[in-house]
């Protein structure tokens, strides 16, 4: 599934985690101008909080038999055709709620904006609101800094109408309301979002009410219009009506006793709430360990030779043999054939006894070398559907032997270690492309290179190499190889 879809459906769950409880807990307290801070910075942070997310490592174990040139299944290709097929159409379904709902909201400005210049016989400027005062009736309203309000209203009870609606513009409701519209639009599926939109609008109407009260001195004569103003319900959405809400809320809420301040401890819920959502978007990193072949390599490559080849491993120097002297294989220097990386060399094959003068022959005829190749990470280097961003780090180890004339052959992988950058389902379920992909990536390299030969009693001598192709991010020419410390016995390549 696309980014975008996956971050509006954590925003809709966001958005009901952190709603719901202030329904259930703060709804009916009187804090109107608290509640209304609540809503919005609920808006606000359920919109925020899908991008704040925490990186936990998991490591995962794969088959350690890997083959090289692994096929693409055809299986995992159609899946993910037909999903991506899904995906579009879902998409566009989204996408026409998303301009149907702005369309709406378009219309609705416009249809306030006409609604106030329509049939207004005179304009005056009180702070700063300025009054629309009109012929024909109309239920009392506002806008921003306008006030629309009939004749007939202005003569018999404009004075308490005008303070309800100056409540409303100097909280700056409208603010909230085409906020609201903007998220809408986005969230036109999400039931909560409307059911949010209805509680901020009860709010708004309860601090418009509030401000009245605190100017004005008959609290009576104002409950009494605005059960007479509660049948005038035209208009649109988008603007603050002198009869909008419930009337029996508001008049409850008018005569309801200030809730006490130790009620204000509800709010902690947003710390559960919030830690939910944090552990509920925490992104893995899958790390995916191939177990390395044990078997011997070189005993795997040769073919020929009867006697063993050992490896030397150890960083410290073997005692000296006083009454025999080994010959160490030097490398012949070529320029041409150089790998352009650092090489970390092992000590060459040497053998204890010489039974046959052709077993000594034979089991000279290997060095072996260690070599650490650092690439940079390219698109076509990854699986199809895949970019190089979504892995984090990949190495390949390989095995293979450079002949006389520097070519690589019997190319072996003995293992595969990747670490994903996201946890895209898609991906973490393909990861054996991923894995075929960078496999395949890595023996051409090994094979386009060109190696060089060891040199042994002056002739040229095939070379177990023993490959570590490590790809990273980044420009080519910014990648740093790091040299290892060389094995006793070892003569690099240079």
């Amino acid at each position: 599934m696309s980014a975008f879809l996956v971050y509006i459906i954590k925003w809709t769950i966001c958005l009901a985690v952190l709603y719901i409880p202030f329904t259930l807990l703060l709804r009916k307290e009187t804090f109107a101008s608290l509640n209304r801070l609540l809503l919005l910075g609920t808006v606000v942070v359920s919109a925020l909080l899908p991008w704040a997310e925490i990186h936990f490592t998991v490591v995962m174990e794969a088959p350690a038999n890997i083959v090289a040139g692994t096929n693409i299944a055809t299986t995992a290709i159609q899946g993910a055709t037909t999903a991506i097929e899904w995906e579009n159409i879902i998409l566009a379904i989204y996408l026409a709620g998303v301009a149907f709902t702005l369309l709406g909201t378009a219309m609705g400005i416009t249809k306030a904006a006409t609604a106030i210049r329509r049939g207004t016989l005179w304009t005056e400027q009180r702070g700063k609101a300025i009054i629309h005062c009109h012929a024909d009736t109309v239920a009392p309203f506002s806008w921003f800094n306008h006030i629309v309000i009939s004749e007939s209203d202005y003569n018999e009870c404009g004075k308490e109408i005008l303070l309800h609606e100056e409540g409303h513009i100097l909280h700056r409701h409208s603010l909230d309301i085409l906020l609201l519209a903007a998220v809408k639009a986005f969230q036109w599926f999400n039931p909560f979002i409307y059911m949010l939109e209805n509680d901020i609008k009860e709010i708004h109407e309860y601090e418009a009410d509030r401000y009245v009260m605190e100017h004005s001195d008959n609290a009576r004569d104002y409950q009494l219009l605005i059960l007479k103003k509660a049948a005038s319900n035209a208009g649109t959405q988008l603007i603050n009506r002198f009869s909008q809400s419930s009337v029996r809320k508001r008049i409850t809420m008018m005569a309801r006793k200030e809730s006490d301040r130790a009620r204000l401890a509800k709010w902690l819920y947003l710390i559960p709430a919030t830690s939910l959502l944090l552990l509920l978007f925490a992104k893995p990193q899958y790390i995916y360990s191939y177990k390395e072949v044990t078997a011997d390599v070189a005993a795997t490559h040769t073919k020929e030779e009867t006697a063993p080849i050992v490896t030397a491993r150890t960083t410290v120097p073997p005692p000296p043999v006083p009454t025999k002297k080994k010959k160490r294989a030097t490398v012949a220097t070529k320029a041409v054939q150089q790998p352009t990386d650092t090489i970390t060399a092992t000590a060459p094959a040497t053998t204890e006894k010489a039974t046959t003068p052709q077993e000594s022959v034979t089991a000279i005829r290997y060095a072996s070398e260690t070599y650490y190749g650092y690439m940079n990470l390219q698109d076509n280097d990854t699986a199809p559907g895949i970019a190089k961003s979504d892995i984090r780090r990949c190495s390949v180890r390989a095995s293979f032997i450079a002949d006389n004339n520097g070519q690589a052959g019997d190319i072996a992988i003995k293992g595969c270690d990747i670490s994903l950058n996201t946890s895209n389902e898609n991906i973490v379920d393909n990861i054996e492309l991923i894995r075929s992909a960078m496999i395949a990536s890595a023996e051409e390299y090994i094979k386009q290179k060109e190696w060089a030969s060891a040199i042994v009693d002056g002739e040229k001598a095939n070379t177990i190499y023993d490959a570590h192709i490590i790809y990273r991010h980044g420009k080519a020419e910014t990648q740093q190889t790091s040299r290892r410390p060389m094995l006793v016995g070892s003569t690099p390549i240079n």
